[in-house]
């Protein structure tokens, strides 16, 4: 067995070689494309990077779009089965909050869970840094001073919300995501401060602290620039199921962005079972490679429906995609690594 050095020492990171074992898209992708008409501005360019969380014979696919302008919306589409849409709202079903002026570039890329009777909604709240006021962040090499901010919303039929603010305040960090139930007592959420995955526990759902790193960047590989959180975690028998995407550049000096695995303790998410050495799924289609911004696949949704893992992806920041695999394939697969 092989354990990456780069993890943080006390945590294991072993790395799993998932070469063999990738995501199946369904062949009628994309499932979702942007509507271009007048009626739908606030869709019109882009509907990407989508929340999923099943809900008895449903799926709730809450999804993030973009018009002529330069700020996100959520739109909600409800499924029947994982790919079949059933209904898909005329208007958005979330927007920027009215006077929040850490909302006023939009709210971005939501994760949902279902958690405790409600579906937790975890998003970025994105602004900017007064030019005049205030010192940037550090988001790695971008220009603009962008503020972003870790934010929640709760809700019990996705139609009547309950905001809850910002749960990481004063922190650059964007990709959380809440775990589906406590552990040891606690809420436990993931998020990314550039460029790492981090892990925060908390006593309440509405309130973390930056934590600790869980997973790193590695220099070399597929997720060397940066990593982030993706669909909440799924339970299984071997540990928690994540996907997560991490981002690497290609020949030409561009970042390409892929999702892979993570498998972390049931008890002590703390510690990684294993990881990816290989993605799970990568740009490959045409509209995976060219849209709003290019090579992309970017989970931000993961439900557990029949025999097979379902997962909800932005391609190209431009429409959604989804892709599956065999539940036993994978657990067998992870099983087998699990032994050595």
């Amino acid at each position: 067995m092989f354990f990456d050095w780069r993890g943080k020492p006390g945590f294991l990171v072993g790395v799993v070689n998932m070469a063999k074992i990738e995501l199946s898209r369904w062949p009628g992708n994309p499932l979702l494309n942007p509507k271009g008409n007048k009626h739908c501005w606030w869709e019109k360019g882009s509907v990407f990077n989508p929340g999923a969380v099943a809900d008895g014979d449903k799926i709730y696919l809450l999804y993030r779009a973009m018009g002529s302008l330069h700020y996100s919306h959520f739109g909600l589409a409800v499924l029947s089965e994982p790919t079949k849409v059933k209904k898909r709202l005329p208007l958005p079903i979330l927007e920027p909050e009215p006077g929040n002026d850490l909302e006023r570039f939009g709210i971005e890329d939501p994760r949902v869970v279902s958690l405790e009777g409600r579906f937790y909604i975890v998003y970025n709240a994105a602004s900017v840094y007064s030019c005049l006021r205030e010192k940037p962040g550090k988001l790695g090499r971008m220009i603009t001073p962008w503020k972003l901010r870790c934010s929640l919303i709760s809700t019990s039929d996705f139609k009547n919300f309950k905001r809850h603010g910002v749960i990481l305040p004063g922190i650059d960090s964007k990709n959380g995501t809440l775990f589906p139930e406590k552990i040891q007592g606690h809420y436990a959420l993931m998020h990314r401060c550039f460029p790492h995955i981090w892990l925060s526990f908390s006593p309440k759902v509405d309130s973390f602290t930056k934590g600790v790193i869980l997973a790193r960047t590695r220099e070399g590989w597929w997720d060397s620039e940066r990593i982030g959180a993706g669909a909440p975690p799924i339970k299984t028998p071997l540990g928690w199921l994540e996907y997560y995407h991490g981002v690497s550049r290609n020949s030409r000096g561009r970042f390409v962005y892929h999702v892979g695995i993570l498998l972390l303790d049931l008890k002590n998410p703390k510690k990684i079972l294993y990881r990816s050495s290989e993605p799970v799924l990568s740009p490959k289609e045409d509209w995976e490679k060219r849209g709003y911004v290019n090579n992309v696949v970017f989970v931000c949704g993961a439900v557990e429906w029949g025999d097979r893992y379902w997962v909800y992806y932005g391609a190209a920041d431009s429409r959604v995609g989804v892709a599956s695999i065999e539940k036993s394939k994978l657990l067998k697969a992870l099983a087998k690594e699990l032994e050595q």
